[in-house]
């Protein structure tokens, strides 16, 4: 990464000396960096003159004693305690007394490395990413003992070369790696429970997450193939180890196992995917009978997982093909078949007597159950508009709840008191941080008729890809293929999932919010500096707070909530930090 922090600060016209113990490793990276901007200059993006100029002022050392009239040094040698302590005792001891002496520690405690030195009150966290010109933030690090005004100093410094720096605390992580435990740690505890095979997981967090027009880049289990467990796992168990067990950064056995295994991801051909010449090879998408199909069991051998295939009738419009854009048939050459924890066999529910007889869909009956009163109003108004779409009678409190709207006390009390389904109408849910099978025992429905659908992002008619759709554990074949048939008829396809609290985008997502709210709370950052470093750091597609502002402060402590009671686990009790913010209606990333 040095040649990157050294290529970075001589184009922002620094005077740059870089220094390597190697000195054939230093005359390589000169030649690189060189090789760079001869390339930036070719595509036009570099003058010919501030090629020039950055040429001029990077200049190789020969020892740490050429770097004696530098005000500031950032060492960028290996994640070794003693060494970099080593490192640092050598250069107080040669830098004139103002100098800045500066770690590109990810890991290390910036308090420990400082203890070494004569003069701690110099030493600060200067945490830059890969590929550093590009990535264009950077961790401010105050140690307990590091001087009040260096941070600031460091921040203007990052400035003047475009980067976005953002102070934090010596803390585990710093921010951009503390706050992106959320993403894989809980995509891996649902696909432990086998809500889902890896690759639905991974495509619902690309197509269904919308925060104008953007979702994830990629997948969790894409990421960490792209990362290599090699990497991934030692960080989870560092940062798990650092906050003393606390339960919301438990890793998973899953990725140790794999690591032990070998299967670090693309550097290895193989990981959570295979990959053949560098190419992924996607598994096929699972598939449901449709609804009228000649065989009354699913055809997929994942009970809760699948779509409609594409063998629909012909009298149905719009109906979905039964695979994503890009993947691969199921005999497609060279794809490895799933190892036990990515999928969720079960053998195919036979159908009851008193399902004997499949409804048309024109002729089917939808009972929307009570909504939660967190849901926003355009939540109802939406999926009764994608009903009064696809032509199905309504009926249900959910969709005759007149106080929903102003009164959530009334829209609580009628919950308990709605009206009863039809005999042969089919259930939707819509929960929130519970799973379909308690939903619909607490609302006192028939499971067996139960379809829980995910509204935290837009699901109406033609306005998504992916629909998410769970069953609870005794929902019936029939009334699962009659549920994905109906919310299929857009074009849009299915994912239809074993029961879990809070889906997928639910579990997820919450948990991105909570450990950016326990950070706030902590002082880590400032909310500002949290929500920017991991929207530029991690890539997502908006800070995490922003996300929490977004979906609702008081929609995501009711996620959090709900599953905090269904599952008993502390990962997911909601902060004290969050709960006052929703209370008050206050928005996350302003908050102080």
């Amino acid at each position: 990464m040095g040649r990157g922090i050294a290529q970075l600060f001589a184009q922002a016209a620094v005077p740059t000396v870089l220094f390597d113990s190697q000195p054939t490793a230093l005359a390589a990276a000169i030649q690189s960096i060189q090789q760079t901007w001869a390339s930036l200059r070719e595509k036009g993006r570099l003058s010919a003159e501030r090629v020039d100029q950055a040429r001029a002022l990077l200049q190789p050392a020969s020892s740490l004693v050429d770097l004696e009239g530098c005000d500031l040094v950032i060492e960028a040698i290996s994640e070794d305690i003693a060494a970099k302590q080593q490192l640092l005792v050598s250069l107080e001891a040669i830098v004139p007394a103002h100098a800045v002496l500066a770690s590109n520690t990810s890991s290390l405690s910036i308090t420990a490395l400082a203890a070494a030195l004569r003069h701690p009150e110099r030493v600060a966290g200067f945490h830059f990413f890969n590929p550093v010109p590009l990535m264009r933030i950077v961790e401010v690090v105050a140690g307990a003992r590091t001087s009040p005004e260096l941070p600031a100093r460091l921040v203007r410094f990052a400035q003047a070369a475009g980067h976005r720096a953002v102070i934090c605390s010596d803390t585990p992580g710093f921010i951009v790696n503390h706050a992106g435990r959320g993403y894989g740690t809980e995509a891996l505890r649902i696909l432990a429970e086998r809500v889902a095979p890896l690759h639905v997981i991974d495509r619902i967090l690309r197509e269904q997450v919308n925060f104008e027009g953007q979702g994830f880049r990629l997948g969790p289990f894409e990421l960490l193939d792209l990362t290599g467990l090699d990497v991934s796992h030692p960080v989870m168990e560092s940062i798990y180890h650092q906050y003393y067990q606390e339960p919301r950064f438990r890793p998973s056995v899953i990725t140790a196992q794999r690591k032990a295994a070998g299967l670090f991801g693309r550097k290895a051909s193989a990981g959570f995917y295979t990959y053949v010449d560098g190419r992924k090879i996607e598994p096929a998408w699972p598939n449901v009978e449709p609804l009228n199909g000649p065989e009354r069991r699913l055809q997929s051998a994942d009970r809760g997982v699948g779509a409609v295939s594409e063998s629909a009738p012909e009298s149905a419009p719009g109906s979905a093909p039964e695979s994503a854009p890009g993947s691969a048939p199921e005999s497609a050459p060279g794809s490895a078949p799933e190892s036990a924890p990515d999928r969720a066999p079960q053998p195919a529910p036979e159908l009851s007597a008193a399902a004997a007889e499949e409804p048309n869909l024109s002729d089917l009956r939808v009972w929307i159950a009570p909504l939660p009163p967190e849901h926003p109003d355009s939540v109802l108004a939406e999926l009764l508009d994608y009903l009064a779409q696809a032509g199905v009678a309504v009926s249900g409190a959910g969709a005759s709840e007149p106080a929903h709207a102003s009164n959530p006390a009334a829209s609580a009390a009628q919950q308990s008191t709605g009206g009863v389904p039809p005999s042969n109408a089919l259930i939707v849910l819509c929960p929130l941080g519970e799973d379909a099978s308690a939903m619909a025992a607490r609302l006192g429905l028939d499971a067996t008729r139960a379809i829980a659908l995910d509204t935290l992002f837009a699901f109406g008619w033609r306005r998504c890809k992916l629909r998410s759709l769970m069953s609870t554990v005794t929902t019936s074949a029939v009334m699962q293929r009659v549920a994905c048939r109906l919310f299929s008829l857009d074009g849009a396809s299915i994912a239809l999932l074993n029961d879990s609290p809070g889906f997928v985008t639910q579990r997820v997502l919450a948990m991105i919010v909570a450990i950016a709210c326990d950070m706030a709370q902590q002082a880590v950052g400032s909310p500002q500096d949290i929500d920017d470093a991991v929207r530029i750091g991690l890539g997502y597609p908006a800070g995490p707070l922003s996300i929490g502002d977004a979906l609702g402060p008081a929609r995501i402590h009711a996620v959090l909530k709900a599953m905090h009671a269904c599952t008993g686990d502390p990962r997911y009790r909601p902060s004290v930090w969050l709960r006052r913010r929703a209370d008050l209606r206050l928005a996350l990333r302003g908050a102080t």
